[in-house]
């Protein structure tokens, strides 16, 4: 009996390690232009990419040169 709730245990506390590590991570990334070279990060966040890799990212765009 006491095996069972050992190996019991064991899996729940896996269970529950490996539901905290699957929590996406929130970052900022800035481009600084929309042009076919930044397009990458734009559809990268349409398809999902990011959070394969557990990633929430906010595309920030960022305005460069002078005005």
């Amino acid at each position: 009996m006491n095996r069972h709730f050992f190996k019991l245990a064991i899996l729940l506390s896996l269970f529950i390690s490996v539901r905290a590590q699957a929590q996406l991570r929130k970052i900022n990334i800035a481009y600084t232009a929309t042009s076919p070279y930044q397009a990458v990060l734009i559809v990268a966040k349409e398809v999902g990419l990011f959070k394969k890799y557990n990633l929430d990212p906010a595309l920030v765009f960022v305005t460069g040169g002078s005005l």
